[in-house]
């Protein structure tokens, strides 16, 4: 478990003209089960509706797996909380920041082969 964090700071996602940095945790089994359903080896590419359900799944995952967001702002200026993010991300012009933050998720839920072989 020498490289097991608790927490992980993901790469800085552009969007929007910002450069937002999310802290986040790992998946739970179940969680990451639940958006199994959505991801296929084989097709390679989700369909349009596909992409929308596993998107409204990860919306519900904000609150538990979101720590720490840096780099995005309300209009007013204030930095952004978690939980008012939780909410902005319901609107439909937040899902390419939805879709990178998902794949971001997995990716840090998911041990490479370099982290199983050492």
């Amino acid at each position: 478990m020498g490289n097991w964090t608790s927490n992980v700071i993901l790469e800085p996602i552009e969007f929007d003209g910002d450069s937002i940095v999310f802290t986040c945790g790992r998946l739970t089994v179940e969680d990451m089960l639940a958006l199994s359903k959505f991801f296929d080896q084989e097709k390679g590419v989700l369909r349009f509706d596909d992409q929308l359900q596993a998107l409204n799944t990860a919306q519900g995952l904000i609150g538990k797996y979101v720590r720490r967001i840096d780099g995005m702002r309300m209009p007013d200026g204030a930095s952004i909380t978690v939980e008012q993010f939780s909410e902005v991300a319901r609107e439909f012009y937040f899902v390419p920041l939805l879709g990178e933050l998902l794949a971001n998720l997995v990716t840090i839920s998911t041990v490479g082969k370099s982290e199983k072989n050492s």
